[in-house]
This record gives structure tokens, sequence and C-alpha cells, in this order.
């Protein structure tokens, strides 16, 4: 069990361990149920609206996926290169395991175009599930104000340090696939013509 995992399991529990012991009741037990249900809950949508939307609206070239210098520079700066291998993989929902990169006989073009789409889709919903976490707390602040501070806003935090980890993962990440994939790209446009070359000659 990893940092990353210990971490989340420490959070969580540290919220519902505290809001036990200062505040004990069963409807303590409820409301926290309650705030987990609204911040959480509405992953579940995202991931099925994103599998619904059209493939190309998550495209590496569009404006919302290009890693500017600030991302690159933070991930630089957290050191992503690091950690980011003993972060759990995601993916598995769609039958498709990021984590293949490792064989180099998965190193075709469909499969690097599969894992930029997945990753521009990957980065989507994890910044999602963590932007609602954050706003959940106004809908939750109307329903009873007193939830917010004990309860929802620290499981709001972690929710978004739990997302947001997997969003800075694909920063580092697709660029690099992306350069990869192009350059692959680059060297089959090269070897069809030096092929071409060769067979006008032939005929010649």
């Amino acid at each position: 069990m990893g940092f990353f995992t210990i971490s989340l399991i420490s959070g969580y529990s540290l919220i519902v361990l505290m809001n036990i012991i200062f505040n004990f009741s069963w409807l303590t037990l409820l409301n926290i149920f309650l705030c987990v249900v609204i911040i959480m809950l509405p992953a579940a949508v995202f991931l099925f609206v994103g599998r619904v939307l059209p493939k190309k609206w998550f495209d590496s070239k569009r404006l919302l996926f290009r890693v500017n210098k600030f991302q690159a520079w933070f991930c630089k700066f957290v050191r992503v290169k690091d950690w980011k291998d003993k972060i759990p993989v995601g993916g598995h929902v769609a039958g498709f395991r990021m984590n293949k990169l490792a064989n180099p006989k998965d190193l075709d073009l469909t499969f690097l175009n599969r894992y930029i789409y997945e990753s521009c889709f990957a980065e989507w919903l994890h910044t999602t599930c963590a932007v609602w976490g954050l706003l959940a707390l106004i809908p939750i602040y109307f329903i009873n104000a007193s939830w917010v501070l004990p309860i929802a806003l620290p499981i709001a935090v972690v929710f978004a340090y739990q997302n947001m980890v997997s969003t800075i993962i694909q920063w580092f990440v697709r660029p690099r696939i992306v350069k990869l994939r192009d350059g692959l790209i680059k060297r089959n446009k090269l070897s069809q013509n030096t092929e071409e070359k060769e067979e006008i000659k032939e005929e010649k």
C-alpha cells in the first residue's frame, strides 16, 4: 500500500474520527454519509456522461488539454516523475490499462492514440470531480450550514487532492506520449516515402 493510498485512507478516517469524538451521534454519521454522497456520487455521472460524449471532444490538440508552461513547471516542481508510477492506475472501467506502455510491442499508432484519448478523458474527469467537490459546498451550505466546516469542507479538500494528483500525472505524461506518437508518424512517413522512391527507381 503506497503513500497516496495511505494518505487518502488517513484523511477520510480522520474526518470521521474527529466528528465522532467531538460530536458523536447517529445524526453525525448520517450527515457525513450525506456529504459524501453529494460530493462524491456525481463522479459516476461525470464518468457516464464523458463516455457518451464524442471522442473528438477529448483531443489533445484542444486548448483545454494543451499543457502550458506553468503546468509543465509545476510537474517538475512536485517531482511527478519520481512518484507517478506509485499511484493506482485508472482506465479499468474502459478495459484499458494505461501502464501497458511499458510493453514495447504496444508502441503502435492505434495504442498511442487510445492512450492519448484516455489521458485527456482522465484529466477532464478528475478535474471535473475535484471542482465539483468544492462547488458542492454551496448546496450543502444551503441544506445545513453547520455541516460545511467540520464535515463537507475537509471531505471536499481530500477528494480534490485525490483527483488532482491524477490530473497532474496527465499533465506530465501526455506531452511525452504525444511526442512519441508524432515521432512514430514521422518515421512511418519517411519510411513510406523511401519505399515509394525505391519502387519508382525499379520501374525505371
